[in-house]
């Protein structure tokens, strides 16, 4: 994936493919969720279809250990800037609470797909960073990429938007 070398777009395409085949359930987790808005909307797509979406990223604490404190914390402010969005859309975000970032690129769809690479769920993976993946179709290896989110969810925060209540 090159789109300034190749002037297309190689792995956004098969993503956007994967999830809107997807049928049951996507796992894809990243350091910072940013959807740009094509993947937003195909996630919420997924939902709308009956799929369970969860997506897992860094808390505000543990972006901190990644480059220049997270940026100074501009990275989790731009990633929770899309968690209203995508959790009224019904898609689960869950933020990593363990020190130390979570910095693993991966997805499984329904237990049969497994992707892992650099490709992150952020507009510089989508459209302008050289990214790479290896992509596992049957066998063991999905359920065992699956079986490693279900860890990470166990160290995970899941979000929620907060109730108000009129008085």
């Amino acid at each position: 994936h090159k789109p300034w070398d190749e002037n297309r777009l190689p792995l956004t395409n098969t993503m956007l493919q994967i999830i809107r085949g997807a049928q049951h359930t996507i796992y894809w987790g990243c350091h910072g969720v940013r959807p740009p808005r094509i993947f937003a909307e195909t996630l919420a797509d997924a939902v709308e279809r009956g799929v369970e979406v969860h997506l897992l990223t860094n808390s505000r604490r543990s972006s901190r250990s990644l480059m220049g404190h997270g940026l100074l914390g501009w990275m989790h402010w731009e990633c929770a800037n899309h968690f209203r969005w995508l959790i009224e859309r019904g898609i689960h975000v869950h933020e990593w609470q363990k020190p130390g970032a979570f910095h693993s690129k991966n997805l499984v769809v329904d237990d049969q797909l497994a992707a892992v690479g650099s490709y992150n769920v952020a507009n510089g993976s989508a459209f302008h960073h050289t990214e790479s993946a290896v992509f596992v179709h049957g066998g063991d290896f999905p359920h065992e990429v699956r079986r490693q989110f279900e860890v990470d969810l166990g160290d995970c925060r899941e979000k929620r938007l907060a109730v108000r209540v009129a008085r």
